[in-house]
């Protein structure tokens, strides 16, 4: 038998009564070594019941009276190698962490660094880096066309998919028609694309003015960070405010600690009165599913505060007549601090429609786990229907509240006048909105690119 370490076992004691007692194990399994552990072999069980340990052909039930077969020692073998598993992963992450720290530090400087002077050369080599990234793209897409257009006419092997003369004639007319198209757009949006270098040329040297935007966004994470630990704590008191429940692990029945001696283990006395779980309680859920949606709110409208304090600081530098003597110093505090006096109402609501659109994909998401085990087509095509229609909403609802917090910044309006003001300035504007978009997300993309290859070739 296997008892615990401090267990006196005499050799004439009744085996039921450890076993009982909780001194020895009464269900035993056929073992293998695993990360310092005794994990139960299903290799060595070939049969679909479990045998008690004196192998007398009874099955071996759980408190309620079930059968314990093997695949419910399955799934409780496959979680307790998933616990050892993420626990040595999380060890060996912590020992990586704490043998590179200052590596890392440094790689983040470095980093910031070159982010830096990134921003700063684009209002000098942005126009150079945006045509020459397009004139890449439609020399790619022409050699690729005319590799593909040759490796159909000299494949006649049928055997595989790769060398199957249809998929690269299919290869050569998409290559042709994104070459195709690509030239139309050029020649159509080329006076856009360049107003869209000049902007970006234009809010690269607004970056070198307003120098605390690079640093800004440190605040607003600090204040997420803050609002997590605020919902964590609540979720942990209202939990804890739930009343109790207590078992026998012997008997799995319902039990009542009277005294502190009950709650403990006794070497005299065979009972026990441990702690289970907390009832499952409306109200407790309530306030949970309450607290998650503060949790929501706040996230979201400290990120609308920063938005609007970003938006404040740089509306500062584009009205200002002397640039960079006029600017002020601090422009970016000077936004945070008028937008927490003037417009956090504003701010609020913009965010409380968020909020409201992501705790419904929420509940969605919720509602589809609770009903797996309903296998209803209808049910499960409804609910993909909403998951897409709700997140195109919160999609659209961010795109609405990027434009009027930048609106509320520069006029000082309220929320839906500004929203309505952003949203018909965008529409009567939407090709040279796209256009701006689409060649700053180039450049980001560009930038992210170089700003890792280079962190990365100098931390080798």
């Amino acid at each position: 038998m296997i008892c615990k370490y401090n267990s006196e076992i005499p050799r004439n004691d009744n085996f039921h009564r450890l076993i009982r007692e909780d001194k020895c194990a009464g269900i035993y399994f056929k073992s293998e070594p695993f990360g310092g552990r005794c994990i139960p072999s299903l290799l060595s069980m070939y049969g679909k019941d479990v045998i008690d340990e004196k192998n007398t052909g009874k099955m071996l039930m759980d408190n309620k009276n079930a059968v314990i077969d093997l695949d419910i020692i399955k799934q409780t073998n496959q979680a307790i190698v998933l616990l050892l598993n993420a626990r040595e992963i999380g060890t060996k992450i912590i020992h990586d962490l704490d043998q590179t720290f200052k590596w890392i530090i440094m790689g983040l400087a470095l980093a910031m660094v070159i982010s830096f002077a990134w921003i700063l050369c684009m209002q000098w080599f942005a126009q150079s880096m945006i045509w020459f990234s397009i004139l890449a793209v439609s020399i790619r897409s022409a050699i690729v066309a005319q590799k593909y257009d040759f490796r159909k006419s000299m494949d006649t092997d049928l055997d595989s998919y790769l060398t199957n003369q249809k998929t690269w004639f299919a290869f050569t007319i998409i290559c042709a028609i994104v070459l195709f198209v690509l030239i139309l757009v050029l020649l159509y949006l080329r006076k856009r694309i360049k107003l869209a270098i000049a902007l970006i040329e234009e809010a690269s040297r607004a970056v070198s003015c307003v120098k605390s935007s690079l640093f800004f966004p440190i605040v607003p994470y600090i204040m997420q960070l803050m609002v997590i630990c605020f919902w964590g704590s609540v979720a942990i008191l209202i939990t804890a405010s739930a009343r109790p429940k207590y078992h026998d692990p012997h008997t799995g029945q319902e039990c009542t600690p009277h005294n502190s001696d009950q709650t403990s283990s006794s070497t005299n006395n065979t009972q026990k009165c441990i702690f289970a779980k907390y009832y499952e309680d409306n109200v407790i859920f309530a306030a949970q599913v309450y607290n998650l949606f503060g949790l929501l709110w706040g996230l979201f409208f400290i990120v609308g505060v920063g938005q609007v304090s970003l938006a404040g600081a740089f509306a500062s530098y584009y009205w200002v007549f002397k640039k960079p003597e006029g600017v002020p110093y601090f422009a970016v505090f000077g936004g945070f601090y008028r937008c927490l006096r003037y417009h956090s109402g504003s701010v609020a609501f913009g965010s409380l429609l968020i909020a409201t659109v992501r705790f419904i994909r929420i509940v969605i998401e919720y509602i589809d786990k609770k009903c797996k085990k309903y296998a209803n087509n209808f049910f499960a095509k409804a609910i993909i229907c909403c998951r897409c229609f709700f997140w195109l909403l919160e999609s659209f609802m961010k795109f609405i509240n990027k434009n009027a917090y930048i609106m509320i910044a520069i006029y000082g309006k309220g929320f839906c006048t500004s929203a309505s003001n952003g949203f018909y300035l965008i529409f009567r504007n939407a090709t040279r909105a796209v256009v701006l978009d689409k060649v700053t997300d180039l450049l980001l993309i560009i930038g992210k690119l170089t700003v890792t290859s280079m962190v990365a070739v100098l931390s080798f």
